[in-house]
């Protein structure tokens, strides 16, 4: 349980930009709001946001990690129970539903929920009614809720593990939050700011990250997103202490996706290696006809990942539209 803190989601990108500035705008309204994306992409980050922007911030904001709670565990965590209800209930427990009253309950990885857990759920929301087990008399709560999730739901409801009407419920306004390798321009900004906030806390630094060090962090995917930026960064400043963060520094694999535009004039391995994905590029676009979707497939990579590796060799990106 926590008051407002003041949450930061740091941004370079105008895209994410101009979607907290949408999240600002619906936040006030008091509808059940979803949000996705991958793990690691800063989803209970946008939820404090959307807490304090409700004009709820003066209230607590309970968040609940679903995954980690399965069946009448989650039940009873959320709603509560009697005194004596199950084994091991030795006292009355009152829940978070009750906790969140006045405030944000944000439920994530809502998808890992069982259905039977999702069925007191949509009661809840539908009324803001439950009932704690092992009593009688229903409850009440003004809590607003907002839920997450890394899975696609709707592939959940096909497979029967997820609820349909509980989704639609949930699903009043949907928020994706889109992973680190769709908005690169926000790497180093986050970078710089997780060094700022160890240098304050622990007293290292000072610290600057060296421009290689900066291509290979910008060129990198992030599977893990801003997680596991963060994780990397903490673990390069704490085992320098100060100076300058190098490639050395920075681990191996941050490098597997690493390469310089390419020069007039190559030279060496690193030069060959760079002419070679040029060239392979090059050719996926012949074969493809000019169409970035098919030439990434061919490629076996993202299609943001392809053009961003088009502007770093300088091809142009005219597109040609699949008319399949």
């Amino acid at each position: 349980m926590q008051k407002d803190s003041s949450p930061v989601f740091i941004t370079s990108d105008p895209a994410m930009g101009e979607l907290l500035d949408e999240i600002r705008r619906i936040s006030p309204f008091p509808v059940p709001i979803l949000i996705t994306g991958e793990s690691g992409v800063g989803k209970e980050v946008i939820a404090s946001l959307i807490h304090r922007w409700s004009g709820r911030g003066s209230e607590p904001f309970i968040p609940v990690n679903a995954s980690t709670l399965r069946g009448d565990l989650l039940e009873s965590a959320l709603f509560g129970h009697a005194k004596g209800s199950f084994t091991g209930a030795v006292s009355r427990h009152a829940g978070l539903t009750a906790a969140a009253d006045r405030g944000t309950l944000f439920l994530d990885e809502i998808g890992e929920t069982d259905t039977g857990a999702q069925a007191r759920l949509l009661r809840f929301l539908d009324s803001g009614e439950y009932l704690p087990v092992g009593e009688s008399v229903a409850r009440r709560s003004n809590a607003r809720v907002i839920a997450a999730t890394n899975r696609d739901l709707r592939e959940e409801i096909e497979r029967g593990t997820f609820r349909e009407d509980l989704y639609y419920r949930l699903s009043a306004v949907v928020f994706r939050i889109p992973p680190l390798r769709e908005r690169r321009a926000d790497i180093l900004p986050l970078a710089f700011h997780f060094i700022s906030r160890l240098v304050s806390k622990y007293k290292t630094g000072p610290f600057k990250i060296s421009p290689r060090a900066q291509r290979v962090m910008e060129s990198y995917d992030w599977p893990g997103n801003v997680r596991q930026l963060q994780n990397e960064i903490t673990a390069a400043v704490l085992r320098k202490g100060s100076g300058r963060l190098e490639i050395t520094d920075l681990p191996a694999e941050l490098m597997s996706g690493f390469l310089d535009p390419v020069p007039d004039k190559p030279a060496g391995l690193d030069g060959r290696l760079r002419r070679f994905e040029r060239d392979e590029i090059l050719g996926a676009l012949r074969r493809a006809g000019s169409n970035h979707s098919r030439a990434a497939s061919i490629l076996g990579l993202k299609r943001t990942t392809l053009l961003y590796r088009m502007r770093r060799h300088g091809i142009a990106l005219r597109e040609k539209k699949d008319s399949r």
